[in-house]
């Protein structure tokens, strides 16, 4: 791995990192990139609005464990959670450009539908 734990042996991840790279050092470049990385500290590399595009269906609150420390979701109240959205997207609102867009998909799932979610831990009551 490299510093950016990144396997050496996966040629798209490595593409990616340098994609990432290459926006975090200002230089424009003509493609999607898709990260699977920590957003918020992420973000806070890039320059201020050199983003046009911002497509993300970020972790929903307690609803699944993705192993990693520290990931959205597992916040121990949607208070909590919800603060850290708001930091995120307040760095997506930073590097967007002026006619930026965000499409934000949060909430595909219900609590009690038995598809996601633990009703227990409803914010709703």
């Amino acid at each position: 791995m490299n510093e950016a734990g990144i396997g050496i042996e996966d040629p798209a991840r490595i593409r990616l990192h340098k994609q990432i790279e290459t926006l975090t050092a200002g230089e424009p470049i003509d493609a999607a990139a898709a990260a699977v990385c920590d957003a918020l500290s992420t973000l806070k590399k890039f320059p201020d609005g050199k983003i046009r595009v911002c497509v993300t269906s970020p972790p929903y609150w307690s609803v699944r464990d993705y192993g990693v420390e520290g990931q959205l979701g597992l916040e121990p109240t949607p208070q909590e959670y919800v603060a850290n959205l708001v930091a995120v997207f307040a760095e997506v609102k930073r590097v967007l450009t002026d006619d930026g867009s965000l499409f934000l998909n949060l909430g595909d799932c219900y609590t009690g539908s038995g598809k996601g979610g633990d009703p227990t831990k409803s914010p709703i009551q």
